[in-house]
C-alpha cells in the first residue's frame, strides 16, 4: 500500500436488475430478477456497522417485500468525482487530503473546481502524484461572491462518472450559492438517478439557500443526496475535517446488498431498505434506475 503524507496546508448504489432468462412461450411466467444496490449503515455517532448479515436487512421496492440472498461489505472499487465550489478561498484543501488519504487504495479520482464555470484539474485517474498537483492547486486563487455553476457540474460529473465494474460516487464541497445555469433540478437528479451515482455534499451551516438558479441547487444537494443514497452535511468551523472522514469511513464500509424482486413484479423506481438491529441509520438510495 503506498501512502502519501501531504503537508497540513493542503488539506445505496443500486445497479440495473439483469433478467434471469424466461421461457420462450408468451404464457411463461416472469422469472425472479435478481438486483444489487450499495448501502451504508452507521450508529448514531457516525461509526460505520461492519456485522450485519442479509438476515439482518429488509427490503421493499415499489412497495413490495423482497428476499434478502446477500449482504456482504463490498470490495467493488470507487469511481470518485470531487467537486470543489470554495469561491476561491481554498478552505477546502485539508478535508479533500483527508478523503484522498483514506480512499488511495479503493477509489481513482478527478477533481473539477469551480469558482464561475467548472475547470476540470484531472481527469479520473489512480496516479497520487497529479491528483496531489491538481490539490495543490485548489488554494486561495482570488475569492469572489460570485456563485459558480455548481449544477452544470454535478450534472456532468452523474454522466461522465458510471463505469462498468465501479462504483459512481460524487462529493460536493460547496460555500453555497449558484451562477445562473439552463440546467434544471429535475434533470440532474434523474441523471443521477440514472447513472447509480451516490451523492455526498458538504456545505456551511446557513449558506445554501436562495431562490431561482440557488432553489435548484438546493434541490440538488438535499433531495438529491438522499435520494441516492448519500447524504448532506452542514459544518461549521473545523467540524468540516471530521465529516470528511466520516463520510470516507462510510464509503470504505458500504454493503453490497443483494435481493430478489417478488416473482412477476416489475422494478419500480421506489426502494425501502432497512435493517432489523435497533438504533442503526441506513443510508441506501431512495430512486433507483429499472
Amino acid at each position: 500500500m503506498r501512502t502519501i503524507l501531504i503537508p497540513a496546508l493542503l488539506g445505496c448504489l443500486s445497479l440495473p436488475g439483469v433478467p434471469t432468462a424466461v421461457g420462450a412461450g408468451p404464457t411463461a411466467p416472469q422469472a425472479p430478477q435478481k438486483r444489487t444496490v450499495y448501502v451504508s449503515v452507521t450508529q448514531k455517532e457516525g461509526a460505520p456497522v461492519t456485522d450485519l448479515t442479509a438476515a439482518d436487512f429488509d427490503v421493499k421496492e415499489g412497495g413490495k417485500a423482497c428476499e434478502v440472498v446477500g449482504a456482504e461489505l463490498t470490495k467493488t472499487p470507487m469511481r470518485l468525482a470531487f467537486i470543489v465550489a470554495d469561491g476561491g478561498t481554498g478552505g477546502f484543501q485539508y478535508p479533500l487530503v483527508t478523503m484522498v488519504q483514506q480512499l488511495q487504495d479503493v477509489a481513482e479520482f478527478s477533481v473539477v473546481s469551480v469558482i464561475i464555470q467548472p475547470e476540470t484539474l484531472v481527469e479520473f485517474t489512480t496516479d497520487l502524484d497529479k491528483v496531489v498537483a491538481a490539490l495543490k492547486r485548489l488554494g486561495a486563487r482570488g475569492k469572489t461572491k460570485e456563485g459558480g455553476q455548481v449544477l452544470d457540474a454535478i450534472d456532468s460529473a452523474a454522466k461522465n462518472t458510471p463505469k462498468e465494474g465501479k462504483r459512481p460516487v460524487i462529493v460536493v464541497m460547496t460555500v453555497g450559492g449558484s451562477a445562473s445555469s439552463d440546467v434544471r433540478a429535475p434533470d440532474v437528479r434523474e441523471a443521477l438517478r440514472k447513472s447509480n451515482t451516490q451523492l455526498y455534499v458538504m456545505s456551511p451551516v446557513g449558506n445554501i439557500g436562495g431562490s431561482g438558479a440557488n432553489t435548484h441547487l438546493d434541490i440538488v444537494l438535499n433531495d438529491g443526496s438522499r435520494d441516492t443514497g448519500g447524504r448532506h452535511e452542514r459544518f461549521s468551523g473545523q467540524t468540516m475535517n471530521k465529516i470528511a472522514e466520516q463520510i470516507s469511513q462510510e464509503l470504505l464500509n458500504q454493503y453490497q446488498l443483494t435481493y430478489m424482486l417478488t416473482d412477476g413484479t416489475k422494478p419500480g423506481d421506489r426502494l425501502e431498505v432497512a435493517t432489523k438491529r435497533k438504533g442503526l441509520k441506513v443510508n441506501a438510495p431512495t430512486r433507483i434506475a429499472n
